[in-house]
């Protein structure tokens, strides 16, 4: 957090919409949503803001905003409360920060949530793994994203993990359509599950196309099989060189004798 955020909050955040007070005293709130941050447009979502045991109010902020855009006030002292969104459109989508009071003291503000709509007038991309969705681990392969429609970013995201999604410009394709390439150099076994891509307008960046098909990649260990036909493959290479070498040391003994045999005969002569 800057200094000036640290010191000032002027965002409509005290009973006076003009009135700065003062913020940083108390730790940072948690914002989340439920039952995510990418929600089909028209439908539902709550933004929940935990704090500390005690806290009295609770405000939430949209970014480019000049007020709170909802306010919470506690009838008892709590350290959560609840946003409800019944109806979301692009106009409620954006990045949201939350922050409490106890008493006269204001949080911090939460780390940014970006709460993001999915247009169905958009259509979806296709997702696909180059060369294949099954890699073993610290190998390499690439998510291709694309659409027919000009989109300008690609957006990433795997199902059940607690990670960003990956965002790409997008670049054109032979074919007429659009492409991100996200590359994954190297393959983990955290890189295990499903996949899905949207596509956005820069200028319109909280309203996404829907999600392409599910891609599952497959990151799976070496087979105890494949070790044990390389080792059956090195055995025969090493029974091959034996036998090279017992050749080799037989002739060089056949050809001694043979040389023996004659100076022999010659003395004997």
């Amino acid at each position: 957090m800057t200094p000036t955020l640290t010191a000032l909050l002027c965002l409509g955040l005290s009973v006076g919409p003009r009135t700065c007070v003062q913020a940083g005293t108390l730790p940072k709130p948690t914002l989340w949503a439920e039952p995510g941050p990418v929600v089909p447009w028209g439908s539902p979502v709550t933004l929940w803001c935990q704090g500390t045991l005690g806290a009295q109010e609770f405000h939430l902020n949209k970014e480019q905003s000049p007020a709170p855009w909802d306010i919470e006030i506690t009838r008892t002292p709590s350290h959560k409360a609840k946003f409800s969104v019944t109806y979301l459109a692009e106009q409620q989508a954006g990045i949201y920060r939350c922050l409490y009071l106890i008493s006269s003291d204001w949080s911090e503000p939460s780390d940014p949530l970006e709460l993001v709509v999915v247009s169905g007038s958009y259509s979806k991309p296709s997702l696909s793994a180059l060369p294949s969705p099954v890699v073993t681990p610290g190998g390499t392969m690439t998510l291709q994203c694309a659409s027919g429609q000009r989109f300008d970013r690609m957006v990433l995201t795997q199902q059940g993990e607690d990670t960003s999604p990956w965002t790409l410009d997008t670049q054109p394709h032979p074919s007429g359509q659009v492409q991100a390439l996200f590359r994954v150099d190297p393959v983990t076994p955290n890189h295990r599950g499903m996949f899905r891509c949207h596509g956005y307008y820069s200028d319109r960046p909280q309203v996404w196309s829907p999600p392409s098909e599910s891609l599952e990649l497959l990151v799976s260990a070496p087979q105890p099989q494949d070790h044990r036909v390389k080792n059956l493959i090195r055995m025969g290479v090493a029974a091959l060189v034996l036998l090279a070498l017992g050749v080799l040391l037989w002739e060089a003994r056949h050809s001694q004798r043979s040389t023996q045999g004659a100076t022999t005969r010659r003395v004997a002569e």
